[in-house]
């Protein structure tokens, strides 16, 4: 009786069952738009986040390359007789230098001693990795470049550094410091990865 039952409705009422299958289809079809909405809303946060670190770097690269070359700055105010002795460039070639942490030096050794302690700054050389090589701190393929006027009594002084940023972008024009050191190109020259924070500032010398 049943059987009987169950066929007459399957007759009567086709477009019920129609009905039945076609909710079930549509329900899936949902399912799989709602999957590829979220994989893509995922991506999309993904990528903002990457974005969000880099700047972060970019930013505190430029924040320690500022903090840097204010502290050259000062330390040359405080050997004015010996400013000329500042000028240069400063990468990873070695500074000879005496130790004037631990004995007193003429003001010539303690621009040496100067220089040298800035190199390590910018190359990050306190702060070391696990395997006791790799510097950690610092910048990323830092040049430090400093320009003292010749024969001066009020001396223009230009503290420049360069190092390398994570995004190509045009060469900056502020300043010339490492842009022949090959250290910033994608192509030879083009320079797209150098990044340069230069200061101008006013030394008298006695």
């Amino acid at each position: 009786m049943s059987m009987i039952k169950y066929r007459y409705l399957a007759k009567d009422r086709p477009h019920q069952l129609n009905g039945m299958v076609k909710s079930s289809g549509f329900s899936l079809l949902e399912v799989l738009i709602s999957m590829v909405v979220l994989s893509i809303g995922l991506l999309g946060i993904a990528g903002l986040t990457a974005t969000s670190k880099r700047t972060s770097y970019e930013a505190l690269q430029r924040t320690t390359a500022v903090m840097l070359t204010r502290d050259i700055i000062e330390r040359m105010r405080t050997n004015p007789d010996q400013i000329a002795a500042y000028s240069g460039t400063v990468d990873t070639t070695t500074i000879t230098h005496n130790d004037c942490s631990a004995a007193t030096c003429t003001p010539v050794q303690l621009a040496a001693y100067d220089l040298f302690e800035w190199q390590q700054a910018i190359l990050g050389a306190s702060e070391i990795a696990a395997d006791t090589v790799t510097n950690t701190g610092g910048l990323v393929s830092p040049v430090g470049c400093i320009t003292v006027a010749a024969a001066c009594t009020s001396c223009s002084v230009t503290v420049a550094i360069a190092w390398r940023g994570m995004t190509k972008l045009s060469d900056p024009s502020i300043d010339t410091c490492g842009n022949a050191s090959g250290n910033y190109d994608d192509t030879a020259g083009d320079n797209v990865f150098r990044r340069v924070i230069a200061i101008n500032s006013f030394i008298t010398n006695n």
